[in-house]
């Protein structure tokens, strides 16, 4: 039995089973399967299975979304900031991040984090092409386009091929670079 388990572990577990086979196989005996653990362990750590819902969107918009727009807001140069979006793009769980973006067609708590995480991501890339020089309404159309991109690409299922996003991101920065540096 584990002693040291903490709420993120349920978070990381839930994360996987998402990605791997979807929102339904979300369940309080699934997830203390995968990590070993009764489940009034689950019960220690969340009051109910909704409550581990809301926690879980709240956790994934923080260490998804938020942090990795914190990071690439840290980068001074929008130039290096551009390639830092693309490998930090590159690096979310896409299987993961389109089964809850379908989730969030169904669960309001998972809509509105959906949303929030959507808006900083758009901010950042916004912000970050405005430093290049474009002007704010083109710069909003492109950062838009840009996370169309990555949404796109994972509700497509690419996201699987390594490959075929990294060509993806590739022509996007360059694309994005050079309508900036214009």
């Amino acid at each position: 039995m584990r002693t040291n388990l903490t709420k993120e572990h349920y978070f990381e577990v839930a994360l996987d089973v998402v990605a791997g086979q979807g929102v339904e196989a979300v369940t309080i005996a699934t997830l203390c399967d995968r990590l070993g653990v009764t489940i009034g362990s689950f019960y220690h750590h969340f009051k109910s299975s909704t409550a581990f819902l809301q926690a879980f969107y709240g956790w994934w918009e923080a260490e998804h979304g938020y942090r990795l727009v914190d990071q690439a807001r840290r980068e001074p140069d929008p130039v290096a900031r551009l390639a830092l979006l693309k490998k930090l793009a590159g690096g979310l769980p896409h299987g993961a991040e389109a089964a809850i973006r379908s989730w969030s067609r169904s669960h309001p708590d998972a809509a509105a984090a959906q949303d929030r995480v959507d808006a900083a991501r758009i901010d950042v890339v916004h912000n970050t092409l405005r430093e290049l020089g474009l002007p704010p309404g083109r710069a909003k159309i492109l950062a838009v386009m840009a996370v169309g991109v990555l949404v796109g690409t994972q509700q497509m299922g690419r996201s699987e091929d390594a490959e075929l996003m990294k060509k993806v991101f590739d022509e996007l920065e360059t694309w994005l670079r050079g309508a900036a540096l214009k």
